[in-house]
Order: C-alpha cells, then structure tokens, then sequence
C-alpha cells in the first residue's frame, strides 16, 4: 500500500497535478486497490472525518496566524526593541538581538515558519536599516528562526504527540525541557 501511494504521487506529479490532487488520487488508489470488491463507500467519509478531526494538528495553522496577527499589532515590534536593549550595545549587537527575540518569540509560537513570517519581517528590515548585508541578515535570520521547534509548544511536539496518542497536557513539560 505504501508503494502505491508512493509510486502514485510521484506518477500524478511527475504529470503536473497539482499537489493537493496528487495526495488525494493516490490515496484514493491505494484505498481501492486495498478493498477491492468489498469496499464500503461509508467508510471513506468516515476515514476522511477522523483524518481531519484532529484539533491537534489544527494548532500548527494556528500558530502561524498568531504570529500574523502579533506582527500586525506590532507585538513583533515591540519584542525586537526588547531584545535590542537587552544585547544591543554587544558588537555585532542586532545579531544577538535577532537570536534573543527569535529564542522569546519561540515560547510563544512554537513553529519556526510561524518565527520567519512574523519576527523575520521585523528583524530583516532593522538589521537592512542598520546597514547589514541583506546575505547575512537573511543567514541569521533563517537560523535563529530554527530555535523554535526545540521549545515548547512546538510543532514536532504536537504532531508526534498526536500521531502516537498521548495526552498533550502530560507530555508538555517533556518538551520543554531541550529549549531550557
């Protein structure tokens, strides 16, 4: 079954289907080449509904949406000036303040692509103003964005919490342990 599913995203996309087509056709594929005869067509909704009911992984989206809406507000702002003053006066200080918002920013999103879209903007336009090389601004900025996925809530965390099954709230300050 792997194989086909395997096999037949790679077929569907090698064809130009679009991604989301090719993830759904061979899916279906492999289902019916599975069922066969037998196959019971309530049972396809109801895998469907048990693949998306899932609120767990509802929160990755959720997060990068966080970081939108913080950057928009000007949180994202606010949070860099902090860090600024924290380490700004070191030589090279916008760097270590583009490491330090990134390390508070991950406590409170979790997800690097949510860090690089809402703290990235910020960081990239005051290191640019300050006059550093767009290369290594965009360098540092990518790599302290990387800090998150060790924190907690991370989105690691909660796929393989929800993947496996257990509780979210038990293993939480399992999770923080690496970031601290």
């Amino acid at each position: 079954m792997t194989y086909i599913i395997t096999f037949g995203l790679i077929g569907f996309l090698l064809l130009g289907t679009p991604v989301a087509v090719s993830l759904g056709l061979s899916g279906l594929a492999a289902f019916f080449l599975e069922q066969g005869t037998r196959m019971n067509v309530p049972m396809i909704a109801q895998r469907m509904m048990y693949g998306i009911n899932n609120f767990l992984l509802l929160a990755i989206p959720l997060f990068i949406l966080a970081a939108r809406l913080m950057n928009t507000s000007g949180v994202t702002t606010r949070l860099f000036n902090f860090a600024t003053t924290m380490v700004g006066f070191l030589p090279g200080g916008l760097g270590h303040a583009n490491c330090v918002a990134s390390l508070i920013f991950a406590g409170m999103s979790g997800a690097a692509v949510a860090d690089a879209a809402g703290l990235g903007q910020v960081e990239l336009k005051a290191m640019e103003e300050a006059g550093y090389d767009r290369e290594f601004s965009v360098a540092i900025t990518a790599a302290s964005s990387t800090i998150a996925p060790s924190s907690r809530p991370a989105s690691p965390w909660l796929s393989s919490v929800s993947w496996l099954g257990f509780p979210s709230g038990g293993s939480s300050s399992v999770a923080s342990c690496p970031a601290w």
